[in-house]
């Protein structure tokens, strides 16, 4: 049963949609009546501490949590197969994610500006990382991709103060330029094997970054990284 002084509710003939949630509580426990979560929902939302988002919600849209001050901690569960752009920018106060295995899609800087955060933990089913998936997380030091991951936007990694090492279990397919952009920090990128992307001008700006780790061999971070191999 929605409570409906605490959510503003939409209704879509196949389903509510949770279009603002209006209450005042720390951990908020949202109802498996909801499908969708609206755009700006929780957007600005103070004192929320905790959010729980049920199954039975499809899609979260666009900037739904933005700029959320004080939220900490969001459980995603099995069921929800897209997030939409910019959903958690801005969440100043979250420290870490762990996506669901039935998240197909991950837009455009949904967790940009998140500056505590500092783990990351992907699904099974997420294919792509999109531009500025991380920009200005400045608490993340290391970051693990599976293998599941293969296709790669410009500019995921930008401006992280404090990013040390980027691991990729699985081989890329495609890898846009800059996908890492000013990590001054950054010294350790390792890829399982060589690919034809890799000679791109994929990391700018990163100034401790010599060497690319490849199938447990080091090169130098050169223009052509791969054509001479490091002693």
């Amino acid at each position: 049963m929605i409570d409906k002084s605490k959510y503003e509710v939409m209704g879509p003939s196949d389903g509510p949609w949770l279009k603002r949630y209006i209450g005042d509580e720390e951990c908020v426990i949202i109802p498996e009546e909801f499908i969708r979560i609206s755009p700006r929902a929780f957007a600005g939302k103070g004192g929320v501490k905790k959010v729980i988002i049920p199954g039975t919600v499809a899609c979260i849209a666009h900037d739904a949590f933005n700029g959320m001050p004080d939220l900490e901690y969001v459980e995603l569960n099995e069921g929800i197969n897209e997030i939409e752009f910019g959903t958690f920018l801005k969440c100043a106060s979250l420290k870490e994610i762990k996506l669901p295995d039935s998240l197909k899609k991950l837009e455009n800087g949904a967790f940009g500006y998140c500056s505590s955060l500092e783990k990351i933990e992907f699904g099974k089913k997420l294919r792509v990382l999109q531009r500025g998936m991380f920009s200005n997380c400045s608490s993340l030091k290391t970051i693990t991709i599976p293998s599941t991951i293969h296709t790669f936007r410009s500019m995921i990694f930008t401006q992280m103060d404090n990013l040390e090492s980027i691991t990729f279990e699985g081989t890329p397919k495609t890898m846009t330029q800059q996908i890492a952009l000013c990590c001054p920090k950054l010294t350790n990128v390792s890829f399982p094997d060589y690919f034809e992307d890799l000679n791109k001008a994929l990391f700018w700006d990163c100034p401790n970054l010599l060497y690319l780790t490849v199938g447990g061999k080091r090169y130098p971070l050169t223009p052509d990284p791969l054509t001479q191999e490091s002693e």
